[in-house]
């Protein structure tokens, strides 16, 4: 099927690097897929099936979501796939004329080591800042519920 025919299937398409794993699953899972309120869907970036090229089933995967999570890192940002990705949620954006990208910033990176789209991505879409202080955490949980 065409990517534009693609169902809306889940709530957000997780985009991560592999450093984030433990994160991703134990926390993020936990709390949006398995929490005791809104249950959300949830696509990963390593979890998209094989079959064809990687592209297509990537734009396939983006597709069937709501929205667009990066969970931005320093290994993130360095991985040359997760550029890719923020490509094809940028034209996704541009084309479904609607806010769905969300970045959630895991750690500091100060603006002059952004690449420029993570830069346009913080300043103009939601953007999350974790942080190791409980308080801050539930703010950020109950904020990213929201934005989904």
């Amino acid at each position: 099927a065409p990517i534009s025919d693609v169902p809306i299937e889940n709530d957000a398409f997780v985009s991560y690097h592999s450093e984030k794993t433990l994160w991703v699953e134990r926390d993020l899972c936990r709390e949006l897929e398995n929490g005791d309120d809104i249950k959300f869907t949830l696509m990963y970036d390593d979890r998209i099936m094989p079959g064809g090229s990687i592209f297509t089933s990537l734009g396939n995967a983006m597709n069937s979501c709501r929205k667009i999570l990066f969970v931005v890192s320093r290994g993130w940002v360095a991985a040359a796939m997760n550029q890719f990705e923020v490509d094809m949620a940028l034209v996704k954006m541009l084309d479904d004329h609607r806010d769905m990208i969300i970045v959630l910033l895991m750690e500091h990176i100060p603006k002059a080591e952004m690449p420029d789209k993570l830069k346009m991505m913080v300043k103009h879409n939601t953007c999350l800042k974790w942080s190791d202080n409980e308080r801050q955490q539930a703010k950020f949980w109950r904020d990213l519920k929201l934005e989904l």
